[in-house]
C-alpha cells in the first residue's frame, strides 16, 4: 500500500476531476475495527466543489471490485 493515500474523483453531473489526498482528522487514532466482516460497509458523502452536485458513495475493498 502506498504511504500516500489517494483518492481520484470525477463528478457525474460536470465531469470536473480531482485528485484528493487521504489525510487522518486532527486527533484521530488508528482502532480496531468495529464492523464484523459482512455487515454494512462505510460510506462517503461526496460534493462537487465546482457544482455542488452531492453523491454518497460506499468504499467496497479493491478485492472485492476486481472479483
Amino acid at each position: 500500500m502506498s504511504a500516500t493515500r489517494v483518492l481520484d474523483w470525477t463528478c457525474s453531473q460536470c465531469g470536473a476531476a480531482e485528485t484528493y489526498r487521504l489525510v487522518p482528522m486532527a486527533g484521530d487514532q488508528p482502532s480496531a475495527p468495529s464492523a464484523k466482516p459482512g455487515s454494512t460497509l462505510p460510506t462517503l458523502d461526496w460534493s462537487c466543489a465546482h457544482c455542488g452536485t452531492s453523491q454518497t458513495y460506499e468504499l467496497v475493498p479493491m478485492a472485492a471490485v476486481s472479483q
